[in-house]
């Protein structure tokens, strides 16, 4: 009777082993395929960041023909930096069918020669690559996805003095264009 049972135990033994190789195998396939699955959500999850910032660029809007024109008191165009009391900027938004249409508003940030900004409490402030910065104009304007001419006129309120000065154009945190001007 002992030999009975210890039979019966070795068949249980090696019923036991048969059935736990058979779980270890499925365990290992198991880790295989959600180590595949990972990096397969990791590849993913790469491309969808990748095409996201495809798309921000796609949608960016960018200017063609800048100007700027600098007026006297009566509006007309000249070229004496004493007789300047507004300064006019002229540019188109090219067309852009990736972009949202819609209401945007279109900020301009003037650096004077000494690269220093010149602000107007009026015109604003934006962000722009996590910071918040002041404007020197800006207008509100309705983008429709086509090429689109705008002008902006700036009072100055400050003393300006000769040299190079810096006009960035900016709209929904993105820069979408710079000018450089002499005055």
């Amino acid at each position: 009777s002992l030999r009975k049972v210890l039979r019966s135990y070795v068949q249980q033994v090696d019923s036991l082993y048969t059935v736990n190789t058979q779980l270890k195998k499925e365990n290992e396939s198991v880790k295989r395929s959600f180590e595949e699955a990972s990096r397969k959500a990791d590849k993913l999850s790469a491309e969808k960041e990748d095409l996201t910032q495809k798309v921000t660029l796609a949608e960016k809007l960018e200017l063609k023909e800048v100007r700027c024109t600098p007026l006297d008191k009566r509006g007309r165009a000249t070229n004496k930096l004493n007789r300047v009391t507004h300064l006019r900027f002229d540019f188109t938004i090219l067309r852009n069918v990736s972009a949202k249409v819609g209401l945007r508003k279109v900020y301009i940030r003037l650096l004077n020669p000494n690269d220093m900004p010149i602000t107007s409490p009026s015109a604003g402030a934006f962000q722009y690559e996590g910071s918040t910065l002041q404007a020197t104009a800006s207008k509100q304007i309705e983008y429709g996805g086509d090429d689109l001419k705008e002008t902006i006129y700036w009072n100055i309120e400050q003393t300006l003095i000769e040299g190079t000065y810096h006009a960035d154009f900016f709209t929904d945190g993105v820069r979408i264009g710079r000018l450089t001007f002499q005055l």
